[in-house]
């Protein structure tokens, strides 16, 4: 028997059966966890209290509360009056949230950080578990620049560039990964949505710009080595002005689908050596506006392929301001003709459900020589009837 000193200091014999009492409990306790009731979500919202310079995610100062976002909470990021407003900065330790409405300023993550939406949130008081960048007026901007960075918006969610207001939410990606269940560039509500991806990965199951309304716009520019994998169907234009700009030869583009409304433009803009194909495996739906400019392109390539259809599926729709065998003028000298039913495999037109542009065959030297005969017999009839 192990003999426990009280206060008093009156000896007590402690048994095994005492002994063990503390932890019954505390496993009955344990037990009952299950059956308590999760403390409603609360809204943090960031009010840049913390030391002058000290734009931390992880600064208690800089929220409502002085209390951190939990991943039971959602984090409500504005520019504040007073106190730190350029910028949040995620760097010091991973950051986890239920949702996040950037409505003003600046939001950088950077130093190899991530900022992680739980997959299975609570509804929150706001009503939104998406990433959302400018909120209900004013504009945002979220760069994400480094390699290490990752943001995650898990599950069915959506990260939305521009959603209300009438202002601009902007998310700049030179690097890092990007994973979102979907993606919306252009939301609604008279709002601007410009998501600038020029490198990095951004791997999404649903990529929509300008979704909703008439007065809102979206554009998605894709360039250098950036990395779009779509698990899914882009819609350029749902039902407002949505734009898909591809520039230079470097991006890769791995889609399940590609659908442009009436209001959507896809533009291409060539490098020397080329262009940035769209690699698709499914069905292509085409309206809108194409717009190509060549004048860089150096190469003299016999094809350049827009979109590169693995599947079995026709191209339905035509652009509605290049139907087929519309040209264009390019930097090594050489026109350019629209082709909807190119085959990539076999390097042939007419029965194939590939988009691309293709070399217009200069004039033969026979060509030249008939042609030439032709002028000249022209001329002798002329000559003659005078």
């Amino acid at each position: 028997m192990n003999t426990l000193r009280v206060s008093n200091n009156i000896p007590f014999q402690q048994s095994a059966r005492v002994r063990y009492v503390p932890t019954m409990l505390s496993l009955i306790l344990l037990s009952l966890l299950p059956l308590t009731v999760a403390r409603a979500a609360v809204v943090r919202t960031w009010d840049g209290g913390g030391a002058v310079g000290d734009n931390n995610w992880n600064t208690v100062d800089n929220w409502s509360d002085d209390t951190l976002p939990t991943q039971a909470d959602l984090a409500r990021i504005v520019n504040p009056a007073t106190g730190n407003a350029t910028q949040v900065d995620i760097s010091s330790a991973p950051a986890v949230a239920d949702g996040v409405q950037l409505n003003q300023g600046l939001m950088r993550l950077f130093n190899g950080q991530s900022l992680t939406l739980d997959a299975t949130p609570e509804v929150t008081p706001a009503g939104t578990t998406n990433f959302l960048i400018a909120v209900g007026g004013g504009s945002a901007t979220l760069e994400i620049a480094d390699a290490g960075t990752i943001l995650d918006v898990l599950g069915s969610r959506a990260l939305i560039v521009g959603n209300g207001g009438s202002g601009t939410g902007t998310l700049d990606q030179t690097n890092g990964t990007v994973t979102t269940g979907a993606t919306y560039v252009g939301n609604t509500n008279s709002v601007v949505g410009i998501y600038n991806h020029s490198g990095g990965s951004h791997t999404t199951n649903d990529l929509r710009i300008g979704v909703l309304s008439a007065a809102t716009s979206g554009a998605y520019n894709i360039s250098n080595t950036a990395d779009l994998n779509v698990n899914g169907t882009i819609r350029v234009s749902q039902q407002s002005t949505g734009l898909l700009s591809i520039d230079g030869s470097s991006a890769t583009i791995d889609v399940d689908g590609y659908l442009q409304g009436a209001l959507g433009t896809l533009d291409l803009t060539a490098d020397a050596t080329g262009i940035s194909t769209i690699n698709l495996v499914g069905t292509a739906s085409l309206a809108g506006n194409l717009t190509v400019d060549l004048s860089a392109l150096t190469s003299l390539l016999d094809a350049l392929v827009i979109i590169n259809n693995d599947g079995g599926d026709a191209i339905t729709g035509t652009f509605d301001n290049a139907p087929s065998g519309t040209q264009y003028l390019a930097g090594n000298g050489r026109t350019y003709s629209l082709h909807y039913n190119y085959d990539a495999t076999s390097m042939s037109v007419g029965g194939g459900n590939d988009l691309a542009l293709l070399m217009v065959p200069e004039p033969t030297g026979a060509a030249m020589v008939l042609l030439g005969a032709l002028g000249l017999i022209a001329w002798c009839i002329r000559r003659c009837r005078k």
